[in-house]
């Protein structure tokens, strides 16, 4: 669509697409967190001293399940969204991997086919 349209806010939309579904990870890992680490406190001060450690690994686990979504949202803000929005006009006429310059038509309407214009 990017390459049809040459406008940079379809990077936009899906980034922020992006984040959404990454922060929803973020509330469920982060939820199972506080989960897990509401029933390793309960737990601890128990006559059995040993009881809370079988909530151990499912905590720590839930943790790393948190840590993963926020890596994510740094790596998609600093290393993609950020480069390609501060060369956004060539994102818009070349696309993300090209590696050379198109030539840039002088009007919109140069670079329009026109399928009904007859021979001249």
């Amino acid at each position: 669509m990017m390459k049809k349209n040459e406008d940079f806010s379809h990077i936009e939309t899906a980034v922020n697409n992006f984040k959404g579904y990454t922060f929803l990870a973020l509330l469920i890992g982060g939820g199972f967190s506080v989960y897990f680490g509401y029933l390793h406190m309960t737990t601890e001060y128990t006559e059995n001293m040993y009881s809370w450690e079988k909530y151990d690994d499912e905590f720590y686990i839930s943790l790393l399940l948190t840590s993963i979504p926020i890596m994510y949202l740094i790596f998609i803000a600093k290393l993609f969204f950020k480069p390609l929005s501060q060369h956004r006009e060539w994102v818009e006429v070349n696309g993300i991997f090209s590696a050379k310059a198109k030539s840039l038509p002088k009007t919109k309407a140069e670079s329009e086919v026109d399928i009904i214009k007859g021979h001249l």
